[in-house]
């Protein structure tokens, strides 16, 4: 329809509580996401409330297109803004679907559709930065995983 205003692609919108389950944007939302990703498929705020993760399904022509990767953002904690870190964008498996962080935030994975994958990152909860497992990073899984969930038991 020629009457309905374009939507942002790649962006991320960030809203605060507001009063009777109301929300309220917060100042400068949309915030653009990497340049240099697109197709942002799932969303994670770490345990801290100090970062914002965004899986991305594809990379652009200037990286891997073959590879996923992961966006990320620092959270200002009095206003709310987001502010993306110089580490970003992070690469992933083909196709991620879904972020999580573990219960023992020292690690962040994805599941990666396209790639039939489970990939793990090294989480620094202070900087936010991401980086590879000591040993293997990247887990096959049996089909295409479209969903992650983790459980805090280890035994």
């Amino acid at each position: 329809d020629a009457g309905t205003a374009a939507v942002p692609h790649n962006r991320i919108f960030a809203y605060t509580p507001g009063t009777n389950g109301g929300l309220n944007a917060v100042s400068g939302s949309p915030y653009a996401n990497d340049p240099n990703v697109a197709d942002p498929d799932a969303l994670m705020v770490d345990s801290k409330t100090q970062f914002v993760y965004v899986a991305n399904a594809k990379a652009t022509a200037s990286l891997s297109s073959s590879n996923g990767e992961i966006s990320f953002f620092t959270i200002n904690p009095t206003s709310s803004v987001l502010a993306e870190d110089a580490g970003s964008p992070i690469s992933t498996g083909s196709g991620p679907d879904c972020i999580l962080e573990d219960p023992t935030s020292q690690y962040i994975y994805t599941s990666d559709y396209n790639s039939g994958t489970v990939t793990g990152h090294l989480f620094d909860p202070n900087t936010g930065v991401l980086t590879d497992l000591r040993t293997n990073s990247t887990y096959t899984t049996v089909g295409n995983p479209t969903w992650c969930v983790i459980d805090s038991h280890t035994d």
